[in-house]
């Protein structure tokens, strides 16, 4: 995965602003007060380069931060503080089709937890709904822009955009450039909506990086 931090630079402000967030180098000094006066509460905090949610927490109270930022470094030595965004979680798969970035149908997560923790996403305990129910505006905002975030950031291959979707508003949370492709990862899921194999995605993957 790209360093998160640097990645949202590069990212289009408009029509898809992303979460505020604020990072933290292994021994840097911080005041919880501060972060919680500049990102607010609830607030997430995870490792800047890393996937699955490991290390990751959802935090509630200020007093919980300093813990939720000792694990998430030791599992990098950066961390990203970012604020709760309520509303709708959505990601999009991106594959390169014919030289281009090829957006896939989004997919809805529906977490039983209180985000879409590693038990979510590998044990079950979660839904995702292929295509999202978002309304045809919204859809095509997300497909855009993705695709563009994938020509920005020059990806290969495939990766997956994350996003909140409150009202009309599209933020973005998180650039996949490294998926899963397990037997529960999103993007096989998202393919075989649209009539494209496992395989035939492997065989892509592999024709676009050559």
């Amino acid at each position: 995965m790209w360093e998160e931090k640097y990645t949202k630079k590069f990212l289009p402000i408009k029509p898809s602003p992303a979460a505020k967030n604020v990072m933290l180098r292994k021994n840097d000094a911080y005041s919880v007060s501060f972060i919680c006066q500049s990102i607010g509460l609830p607030c997430f905090v995870k490792p800047n380069c890393g996937g699955s949610s490991i290390g990751a927490s959802r935090v509630n109270n200020g007093e919980d931060l300093h813990l939720a930022i000792d694990k998430a470094l030791f599992v990098d030595g950066q961390v990203i503080i970012e604020e709760f965004i309520e509303g709708t979680e959505v990601t999009c798969g991106i594959i390169v089709k014919n030289g281009k970035p090829h957006a896939l149908p989004a997919t809805e997560i529906i977490s039983e937890n209180e985000f879409f923790d590693f038990q979510a996403k590998y044990q079950g305990a979660s839904k995702e709904v292929t295509p999202a129910r978002l309304d045809e505006k919204i859809t095509s905002r997300i497909k855009e822009t993705s695709e563009d975030i994938f020509s920005r950031l020059d990806c290969r291959g495939m990766a997956r955009i994350d996003y909140i979707i409150r009202g009309e508003e599209v933020f973005v949370v998180e650039v996949n450039t490294v998926p899963g492709f397990s037997e529960v990862s999103i993007i096989p899921q998202q393919a075989e909506v649209v009539g494209i194999s496992k395989t035939e995605l492997i065989s892509n993957v592999i024709d676009s990086c050559m």
